[in-house]
């Protein structure tokens, strides 16, 4: 946690908090540079830590529009839990959104 708390205060780095009476329903970090923004830093986790992705979209509604506001003219996320088939409600909500899927990315990890 201390790289996050590290980021607080800094250029270019946005934190919002989406609270349900006094309880933290989820969290998310944007960071915008000239015309990008970047979506990251969740959580929990939609569809990892937590099958309720409407907290995370109402959050993520809120935060699109700050960007751009802010200026942004691109603004890029990730889903956590790539599908290829596209079938899972995180495809859904961002599509809802109005994101497109720019490119499709493989993970790597070492060989145990």
């Amino acid at each position: 946690t201390q790289w996050l708390l590290a980021l607080c205060g800094r250029d270019g780095w946005h934190h919002y908090m989406l609270k349900e009476d006094g309880v933290i329903k989820a969290v998310r970090t944007a960071y915008i540079n000239g015309g990008t923004a970047w979506l990251g830093i969740d959580a929990p986790v939609p569809g990892i830590m937590t099958q309720d992705f409407e907290p995370d979209y109402i959050l993520s509604a809120k935060i699109t529009e700050d960007c751009l506001k802010k200026g942004a003219g691109m603004i890029v996320t990730v889903i956590e839990k790539p599908s290829m088939v596209q079938d899972s409600k995180a495809y859904y909500y961002w599509d809802k959104l109005g994101f497109k899927i720019a490119y499709y990315r493989k993970n790597y990890c070492p060989k145990k």
